[in-house]
């Protein structure tokens, strides 16, 4: 079964906020890291109170699409459930009375259930050393310590990884150079964002000098984005299209051959290359988080982790909402392109 990492947004009836944070997050998750299909990373969402079978609210739609963002396919409410918290791998809530129904429909889910607004607190104190740290205790030395072992029964082992992994183990490719998401310049740099105002940032969006910019928002109306290919990670490490497909050991030898790697090893003279996969890295970027929590938390209220519920409102409560969830969603999107580069770096 491959791999995967489920991020699940939760409110109260499933139509305004926690639908617009799903696809908004999906979009720049997207952009930023990569398709679902090559990175593992999904997005869905689900109501502590849903409003079964509803479209989303037209004015979260509008907002969507003054962002670029389609509802396709159209999403349809539904209520959260005990197998739908199960499967979600980091759950994000829009109030703490949304954290707490989780936690209490399934206490498992603790130590993966935030706040939006808290979460995003948190990652913004977690610097590079202390991600790195984190990063390679929970992930990245187990992976190469699992290789090792492997590899000594197996000198093709690292033809045989699976899941969304950097794809270089199996061709032997330098993991960093890997390209998140679409690496061309789109002109949506990420913003900061001020008091609910959208100032431009600084920050460039040229992968080639920052590597760790997150697809975002623009002050203007934005224009759509080009979506991303979706040939898979190996084309992104820059192998043609037509030699994608089942590794052969052949294969391998060309590969390396046509970088001037030399032939493949043998089984004397294997050297683990293994490296971990992109949901595994961001499970550890999500528990990096926890032991950060409650000294964040210890500073704001429940007023301040509650992102107001517009339902029924007028649109200038929808951008208000919109206003409180977005800044948090291009954190998030910074944090885990951190954890990545953080984690193929290691």
């Amino acid at each position: 079964m491959t791999e995967s990492f489920s991020i699940l947004t939760v409110c109260t009836g499933n139509i305004c906020r926690s639908p617009l944070a799903e696809r908004a997050l999906q979009r720049w998750l997207t952009k930023g890291l990569g398709a679902p299909e090559r990175t593992g990373v999904t997005l869905a969402s689900a109501g502590t109170h849903a409003v079964v079978g509803s479209l989303m609210a037209p004015n979260s739609r509008l907002i969507l699409e003054g962002l670029g963002i389609e509802d396709r396919p159209q999403h349809i409410a539904r209520q959260l459930t005990m197998s739908i918290i199960k499967r979600s791998d980091l759950i994000l809530t829009l109030s703490p009375e949304h954290r707490r129904f989780v936690i209490e429909t399934e206490p498992s889910a603790t130590k993966r259930t935030f706040t939006l607004l808290g979460f995003a607190a948190t990652i913004a104190r977690i610097d590079d050393d202390a991600l790195v740290a984190a990063l390679h205790d929970d992930v990245v030395g187990s992976t190469m310590s699992a290789a090792a072992t492997v590899a000594q029964e197996d000198p093709l082992a690292d033809l045989r990884v699976g899941g969304p992994m950097i794809g270089a183990a199996a061709r032997s490719v330098n993991p960093l150079d890997f390209r998140f998401g679409d690496e061309e310049d789109d002109g949506l740099g990420s913003l900061d964002f001020r008091f609910g105002e959208k100032t431009p940032s600084t920050r460039a969006n040229d992968p080639a000098t920052d590597p760790l910019s997150a697809a975002s928002l623009t002050g203007a109306a934005p224009r759509r984005a080009a979506e991303p290919e979706a040939s898979g990670a190996l084309s992104d490490l820059g192998f043609p299209p037509d030699e994608i497909g089942a590794v052969s050991a052949p294969a391998a030898r060309e590969s390396r051959a046509a970088q001037g790697m030399g032939a493949a090893p043998t089984r004397g003279s294997f050297q683990a290359k293994a490296f971990p996969t992109i949901p595994a890295l961001l499970r550890a970027a999500t528990a990096a988080v926890v032991p950060l929590q409650a000294q964040v938390l210890a500073g704001m209220s429940d007023e301040d982790l509650h992102v107001i519920d517009p339902i029924g409102q007028p649109m200038e409560v929808y951008q208000q909402a919109a206003d409180e969830i977005l800044p948090a969603l291009d954190a998030i999107t910074t944090y885990f392109r951190r954890a990545l580069q953080a984690g193929f770096k290691g």
